[in-house]
């Protein structure tokens, strides 16, 4: 650096012509240099076999660690795919569920043969595989057949330890609802499992998988029961009690039980009294304005005493009267056959009374009254036939005394004379 010193102590042009002289003698040095061969192989650099080695066994680590890792999270990520397809499947099915008449077995049928189009869409059908379905994700393939609504279930035919779990859903055509249940084979994809519902592979898996769809055709068919009821009780119901849980609560299951309605719902209550109290509170609020109007409009139709039905649908009212008298029924059929036997007992009271009467009459013969049995009497003892009375005494002709009169145009003296032959009385 003295050739910058210098410069400084020096001023004016003398710089300018030094600065300009340093420049020119090393140019003319780099000009004049010239590399020779020796030199040239000197500068030469580069990896040696060793070098390679090492580095292309880290690169080979590097590709042990990542590839696994990647292969895993893509077997995870079509078992989301898998699914998600299922439930798109499971939401089609149950729209086409809402539209058919249940109550039909051929739609009934052929909805349960019906195939989504989520899987419709992924049908490839190959020669090579002899028409077996290849298009669900990773490794899966229907089980048994089971891809239309009825039941899905897909799995990995490889078995084993596989990572992807079988999964599938059921629908309850008449219930309307949808259940789960997968089964896993390797710890990495549990979680998969457990989200899709019911992972099963155990003993409690298994248990609280058929008790929860025990549960749901329970509730099923007490909610059925509930809606179709009519307004009263206490109607005997299998109702669900208690928790599907691990351990099994013995108390656990379809249990019969007694309820009351109202308005299509159970009306609450600790015990069968207090549901009774409740459930006469809730008809005295509703047996107002125009109810109380159609009833009274009803009931004067009847006359009185009441004789007939008083049927009002809109205030869940159903009577039936007779002679004043309300039946004890709920419906037509149980008010039709109460109505015959009111109408008998009434007939067998009338019958009762009339033959007592007649009893205490005492008059020999027969006693007939409409719609009563036929009975005979003779001298207060009851005969219960015809023949019976013919033979005895009261059936038998009776000897009675002749009738005796004057005779005919009797001579004068025959007042004087009366066992003369021409005054004797003629007697018949």
């Amino acid at each position: 650096m003295e050739w910058r010193k210098k410069l400084r102590e020096r001023g004016g042009d003398s710089d300018h012509r030094l600065l300009s002289q340093r420049h020119m003698g090393v140019n003319l040095t780099r000009r004049t240099h010239r590399p020779t061969a020796q030199s040239f192989a000197s500068n030469q650099t580069g990896f040696t076999l060793l070098e390679l080695i090492v580095v292309i066994a880290g690169l080979g680590i590097l590709a042990s660690l990542a590839i696994p890792n990647f292969i895993e999270q893509l077997q995870l990520a079509q078992i989301d795919e898998a699914k998600s397809l299922l439930n798109t499947a499971a939401s089609e099915c149950l729209q086409e569920l809402r539209k058919i008449d249940k109550s039909d077995p051929t739609e009934l049928d052929s909805w349960k043969k019906y195939r989504p189009a989520a899987l419709t869409a992924l049908d490839k059908k190959t020669a090579s595989d002899n028409g077996r379905l290849t298009a669900l994700p990773g490794n899966y393939e229907y089980k048994d057949g089971k891809s239309s609504c009825e039941w899905v279930i897909i799995h990995d035919p490889a078995g084993g330890s596989t990572i992807y779990p079988t999964l599938e859903f059921e629908i309850l055509p008449l219930e309307g609802k949808v259940f789960k249940k997968s089964q896993n084979f390797n710890n990495k994809s549990l979680q998969q499992c457990e989200t899709w519902g019911n992972c099963g592979g155990s003993e409690q898996s298994d248990y609280l998988i058929k008790c929860n769809k025990d549960k749901q055709t329970c509730t099923t068919a007490y909610d059925s029961f509930v809606a179709s009821q009519r307004d009263g009780g206490p109607w005997p119901v299998n109702r669900w009690t208690g928790s599907c849980k691990w351990p099994v609560d013995p108390l656990t299951g379809c249990n019969p039980t007694t309820i009351y309605t109202f308005e299509n719902k159970v009306v609450s209550g600790k015990d069968a009294d207090e549901m009774a109290a409740n459930f006469e509170d809730l008809k005295k609020k509703r047996f107002t304005g125009i109810c109380n109007a159609k009833i009274s409009e009803e009931s004067s139709r009847l006359g009185s005493p009441k004789n007939g039905i008083i049927d009002i649908p809109d205030c869940s009212v159903y009577e039936r009267y007779y002679k004043g008298n309300q039946l004890d029924c709920g419906d037509s059929a149980s008010c039709e056959t109460a109505y015959l036997a009111a109408s008998e007992k009434e007939r067998e009271a009338i019958c009762a009374a009339g033959l007592g009467r007649w009893k205490d009459s005492g008059v020999n013969g027969k006693f007939s009254e409409p719609g009563c049995e036929a009975k005979w009497q003779c001298n207060k003892e009851i005969l219960i036939s015809q023949s019976d009375y013919d033979s005895s005494s009261c059936g038998k002709p009776t000897q009675r005394d002749p009738v005796c009169r004057p005779p005919a145009n009797a001579p004068w003296y025959c007042q004087w004379r009366p066992s003369w032959e021409e005054c004797k009385p003629v007697c018949t």
